[in-house]
């Protein structure tokens, strides 16, 4: 807001504590037409941190202006997810509200990044409703959710990562061996290592950074022999090589 405009008298409300400005805010949020305005709205409703301001805060996922070249300022996307993990992580997050955010995933709106970035950082047993649900999820869905069970380092979904890996979708096959990656077992190095075959150079690419999270040093000579081809163009020789020094700094598990 410029220094002219009358502020909403919720937001005094809301940095006093007052759970009386939620609803305010929540209206602010959904249709106030000023950017700035929005945001703040946002920022206060984390502080109050009441489940009430859910459902809004869900749909700002999606309002992801940034002012444009002369404000430059923080989306009210961004500040929406940060509320929504504090209102979590105060009141708890339910089967619903995961089932919820898991078909967020499914979109093509810009709200799908974030509930990746909420449902990863979430501190609650998220894995098992991802495990049990993820069969009713589009394409998109299904791959968001098994990358959010390698950024959680989830260790039991190992075995379903690595089924993963010969889906006939190239954006499932993709999406488990960045999962893999993130997960960072070694187990998985032979694995991620034949998707350096995978007609789809998309998940070759992926592979090939991967393999540098999942490298130990019993893989250097495998690496060796990969890097000891012609074929290779720079970007792919780039990673492969920062794979074999973590392969030679990084000790066989005991």
């Amino acid at each position: 807001m410029t220094t002219d405009e009358v502020e909403p008298p919720a937001f005094a409300l809301a940095r006093a504590g007052d759970l009386q400005a939620v609803e305010p805010l929540i209206e602010i949020l959904r249709q106030h037409p000023k950017r700035a305005t929005r945001a703040t709205a946002a920022h206060l409703l984390e502080k109050l941190g009441d489940a009430r301001a859910i459902p809004a805060l869900e749909a700002a996922l999606n309002d992801t202006s940034d002012g444009g070249f002369f404000e430059q300022d923080t989306p009210v996307s961004d500040l929406a997810a940060d509320a929504l993990l504090a209102i979590y992580h105060r009141a708890g997050v339910s089967a619903n509200d995961i089932q919820r955010l898991m078909h967020v995933l499914e979109q093509e709106a810009d709200s799908r990044d974030y509930a990746r970035l909420i449902l990863t950082q979430l501190n609650a047993p998220v894995e098992q409703i991802l495990i049990s649900h993820m069969a009713s999820l589009n394409l998109r869905g299904r791959a968001a959710a098994l990358i959010i069970l390698g950024k959680r380092r989830y260790r039991p979904a190992l075995h379903l990562l690595l089924e993963s890996l010969t889906d006939p979708e190239p954006i499932i096959r993709d999406a488990a061996v960045l999962a893999l990656g993130a997960l960072g077992d070694t187990s998985a190095f032979e694995a991620v290592l034949h998707c350096l075959t995978d007609p789809i150079y998309a998940v070759r690419r992926s592979a090939q950074f991967a393999l540098a999270q999942v490298s130990d040093e019993r893989h250097i000579s495998a690496l060796e022999q990969v890097l000891a081809k012609s074929t290779l163009t720079g970007f792919e020789r780039h990673d492969l090589e920062k794979a074999l020094q973590a392969a030679r700094q990084r000790p066989t598990p005991t």
